[in-house]
Order: C-alpha cells, then sequence, then structure tokens
C-alpha cells in the first residue's frame, strides 16, 4: 500500500470537519485496494447537474474536480440524490475533505486527470469544507501542449492549449438532429509555435466568453487575449481543430506566468507575421505574385501573405441561402426567385418560405508585388466585416448606414490564409483565390493614413 502523507488540520469552525488529526492521502496515491482513504483539495472545476437516461433507469449526475497540494487532481462523480445534495453544497474555489467514496477507473475520453482513478461519492460519503484553505493549493492545474504538438495527438483526445486569440467570428446558429438549436462561434488561436488552429465555441461558451473575446478583440489595439482552454476535444475533419465539450473549461486572461510569458513573447512579433493554420492542411507563406506563380492547373494550394484590402465589390456582396436543414446541416444552397416573389431551391426541390443572407465577398488586395481579385465566404467574411450578411443586407438600402459599416474595412492590412487553384476561363487560364482565414493587423492607425479624407466622405 503506498504510503501516505499526514497532515493536521487546524481546529475546526462550525462549517468543518470535527476536531481531530485525520491522515491526508495524496491524491496521486489513490488506488482501489484502499479500503480508508481522506483527501483534501481545492476545487477547481464545478460541472452541471446534468440528467442522464440509459436502458434501465434515469437520473442526474454531478462532476467537479478537485487538485491537492501535490498539484494531483481526479475527478468526484455523484449520482441521484447524492448528486443533487453535493451540487448545492459544493462552491468553486474553496477546500474541502473526502473520504467514504469508490474509486473506479477513469474515462479518459472525457477527463485528462493526472490519477488513473475517479472517484463516485454516495450519501453516506463525507465531504466537509477545509478549515484549511490554504493558499499553497493551486488555483488551476494545465497540462499545456503547443499547437504543433497537437497534431500528434489522437482525434477525440483532449488537451488543455495556452493560446493567443487572433480573432473571433460573430455568432452563428445551427439546427441539431433533436431540432433544437445552438450557438457557436470560432476562434482562431496561435502560440509561440508561430502555427494558428480554429477552435469551435459552442452554445454557453460561444455566448459568454465568446461574446466577451470578440468584446476585448473589437476594443483593443496591439494587445490580444490569452486564453487557457482546460480538456478542449480535438477534432480531424479536413484538417485540425479544436471544439469545447462538456468538461471543457476556459480562462480569459489567466493570472498564472504562462499566460504572461506568451503575452510577451506576442507583443514582441513583428505585426506582419505570419501563423500558417493546422486546420486546413499545409501552408506556405508567400506574396500575391507568388501565388499567382505558383498556381498549378487543377491543383489547390494554401499559401498565407500580408495584404490590404484596396477594393470591395458591394453591388453583389450576398445572396439568399436556403434555410432547409439537412443531415442535420443547412442547405445554405442559393435560392432561386420565383414569379410569384417566393423562394425555391433547386437543391432540395421545394419552396422555401424565406431565406437567410451569407456572404459571397468579392474584393480586391494587395502586397506591394502585385494585386489579385479574392472571394471569401460567410464565416470568415462575417469576422471581416464585423457584422452577418444578413445584417448589412438590412442597411443596404440606407447609405448613411450602409457605408459607415464598410469603409472602415478599405485600406487596412490583413494576414490572410488563401487557397488558390488555377483553372481555364474562356480559354484563359486563371487563379481562382479564396481567403479561408483572416487576422486583422490592428498595430496599423488608420487615423495617421492619408487615406483619412476618403475614408471621412459621404
Amino acid at each position: 500500500m503506498p504510503t501516505s502523507r499526514t497532515d493536521t488540520l487546524a481546529p475546526t469552525t462550525h462549517e468543518g470537519h470535527p476536531v481531530d488529526c485525520m491522515q491526508l492521502t495524496p491524491i496521486k496515491s489513490l488506488n482501489p485496494y484502499q479500503s480508508l482513504w481522506t483527501i483534501e483539495g481545492r476545487v477547481i472545476k464545478k460541472g452541471y447537474l446534468n440528467n442522464y437516461s440509459t436502458d434501465k433507469r434515469t437520473g442526474q449526475v454531478f462532476s467537479f474536480d478537485i487538485i491537492d497540494k501535490s498539484s494531483s487532481d481526479i475527478v468526484v462523480t455523484s449520482f441521484d440524490q447524492a448528486a443533487t445534495s453535493y451540487y448545492n453544497q459544493i462552491q468553486l474555489g474553496k477546500t474541502y475533505t473526502i473520504k467514504g467514496g469508490t474509486l473506479r477507473t477513469a474515462k479518459k475520453d472525457y477527463n485528462n486527470s493526472t490519477t488513473p482513478w475517479d472517484i463516485i461519492l454516495d450519501l453516506d460519503s463525507s465531504v466537509k469544507l477545509s478549515t484549511n484553505q490554504s493558499v499553497d493549493i493551486p488555483q488551476y492545474l494545465f497540462h499545456f501542449k503547443t499547437i504543433a504538438e497537437i497534431n500528434s495527438s489522437p482525434a477525440k483526445s483532449t488537451i488543455d492549449l495556452l493560446a493567443i486569440a487572433l480573432s473571433i467570428t460573430a455568432p452563428s446558429t445551427i439546427r441539431k438532429s433533436d431540432s433544437t438549436f445552438n450557438h457557436k462561434r470560432t476562434v482562431l488561436l496561435s502560440d509561440n509555435s508561430t502555427l494558428c488552429i480554429e477552435a469551435t465555441l459552442w452554445g454557453a461558451f460561444s455566448d459568454n466568453e465568446g461574446k466577451l473575446l470578440s468584446e476585448l478583440c473589437a476594443t483593443q489595439t496591439s494587445v490580444r487575449p490569452v486564453l487557457a482552454i482546460k480538456r478542449a476535444k480535438i477534432t480531424s475533419f479536413k484538417g485540425t481543430t479544436l471544439a469545447t465539450g462538456p468538461n471543457t473549461q476556459i480562462f480569459i486572461d489567466p493570472d498564472i506566468t504562462e499566460a504572461h510569458a506568451l503575452r510577451a513573447w506576442f507583443t514582441s512579433l513583428d505585426s506582419t507575421t505570419a501563423y500558417p493554420s493546422v486546420s486546413i492542411g499545409k501552408i506556405e507563406e508567400t506574396d500575391i505574385a507568388g501565388i499567382k506563380s505558383s498556381s498549378q492547373l487543377g491543383k489547390t494550394l494554401t499559401f498565407s501573405t500580408a495584404t490590404t484590402i484596396i477594393h470591395m465589390n458591394m453591388s453583389s456582396f450576398s445572396y439568399p441561402a436556403c434555410t432547409s436543414i439537412v443531415n442535420n446541416h443547412q442547405c445554405k444552397k442559393k435560392l432561386d426567385l420565383t414569379a410569384n416573389s417566393s423562394w425555391y431551391c433547386q437543391k432540395c426541390k421545394h419552396d422555401v418560405s424565406h431565406c437567410d443572407y451569407k456572404y459571397a465577398l468579392h474584393f480586391i488586395i494587395e502586397d506591394g508585388t502585385t494585386t489579385t481579385w479574392v472571394t471569401t465566404f460567410d464565416e470568415v467574411a462575417t469576422s471581416i466585416m464585423g457584422i452577418s450578411a444578413q445584417e448589412l443586407q438590412l442597411l443596404a438600402p440606407t447609405p448613411d448606414k450602409f457605408w459607415p459599416v464598410v469603409k472602415p474595412i478599405l485600406f487596412h492590412r490583413y494576414m490572410f490564409t488563401i487557397s488558390t487553384k488555377l483553372e481555364v476561363y474562356r480559354s484563359e487560364e486563371k487563379a481562382q483565390c479564396t481567403v479561408v482565414t483572416a487576422v486583422k493587423d490592428m498595430t496599423f492607425n488608420m487615423h495617421e493614413s492619408p487615406l483619412d479624407a476618403f475614408l471621412a466622405s459621404p
């Protein structure tokens, strides 16, 4: 049996354990062969009181994570009446002593704790607020990996990531298979491996942390938020991405040494630094002239480049999209306007009562070598414009509201990831360029630009 350390708890108050001396077992020493143990730790994550259903029964489940002085953590779970009782008792950030639980093998698909076990509590277990609310028990516990290391991690596993939030999209809504709706935002993250990765914030993360990140990215100039994500899920469909799950935690600008060091590194970078994305495969850095010369007939290549938007075609910036749900996803096929002023979808083969406008944004970029037309679609275009296509479409009939949204986008520098494919159009070879990620250079001061007069004009 592993050796346990012995701490003496301070005399109790009315809310703590009875006054006695207890042997405290380090979390890392727990094993299912111990019949008696008592651990002490701080709650670093409090989950929700969730419903569950199996073939045999239904009920409620509640989990929380604790960490002890040795920086070992473990997941503690309870069911039904015990779940309700402990959910009402447990407070995030407080320290508790726990005894009388059962150890079971941890399900590592759902957590990445340092121990191979989970604790299952019942109504006979003991969970008491400790009088030792010690500052030497950590407030956080992370096992950070870099973006460069994520590609070597298996899909569907979870990782902890510390990264700079380069940009975040506007919220969008999808319809799930059970006909309910869920919100999402996509945040573009980079770290000192100088790579970037897309992370999707779902549900409450989109509404809460996503909204705060959007506000920070919009109001801050040369500074970008630092994001610590615990238990982000790795997905690998057409490139590596991350997504939030039920056990994910997000901390914005956490007060930890690693976060301060990452911010210092990011601040020291040149504003034209490129961030190749692991979410869309292999990327090369070049300029626009290089993109045109590297394009190969019928082959798709991906490049990153620092450019400026010099012209936007706002006469046709969006299209009416089908709102029907096909295979749990919005159809988004361009709708046809019928003779009786209704919408018809050629893909779904039926009339649609209303449309949802999506971006198909065309603009010219230049970088000092040459210029080129590029196209970008809804999610990336929304991040560039700062407003959805549906909202901008409503402003289009009112120039004094429409152009103040559009003009600030012009003559601003961006870091674009561009997918290009050389095709033959009317007997001529032409490179089709699509922007797949966009990061705005917030260090560029529009008010010092000689284009102020143009931007201020009606």
